[in-house]
């Protein structure tokens, strides 16, 4: 009779284990002193990067902060509380230079050489 609930336990041990969030979606915070905030997990990074894709328009989890407007450089960040009827996304700062917008998500966001930031992080 006992033997059975030690085999139960192992199965729901590795049941348990094995969909456990592998991916996260993180977006950073308005204010760049303060961490990035986790959105959202996911079993799969597939799962992450179509959701990531869907909501903000993310390339396989990559997004650019910056975005070109008529009077010059917009830097923005997305919005936590996610929809179709919001805009997506805040501005943060605006710039007459590419390059300005550019150095600025650099420093406050660690984005890449072309202003993009990585949406997705593998939990280890």
């Amino acid at each position: 009779m006992f033997g059975n609930i030690g085999e139960r336990l192992k199965n729901d041990f590795w049941r348990y284990f094995l969909i456990l969030p592998s991916h996260i979606i993180e977006i950073p915070n308005q204010d760049p002193s303060k961490p990035w905030i986790i959105v959202k997990s996911f079993e799969r990074q597939a799962m992450a990067i179509t959701f990531a894709k869907r909501v903000w328009g993310a390339e396989k989890g990559f997004l650019c902060l910056i975005s070109e407007e008529a009077a010059g450089y917009v830097v923005k960040v997305p919005r936590l509380s996610y929809s179709p009827n919001n805009n997506q996304f805040i501005i943060i700062e605006k710039f007459e230079r590419q390059i300005e917008a550019l150095k600025f998500v650099q420093e406050k966001y660690r984005a890449n050489q072309d202003g993009y930031i990585s949406l997705i992080s593998e939990i280890v």
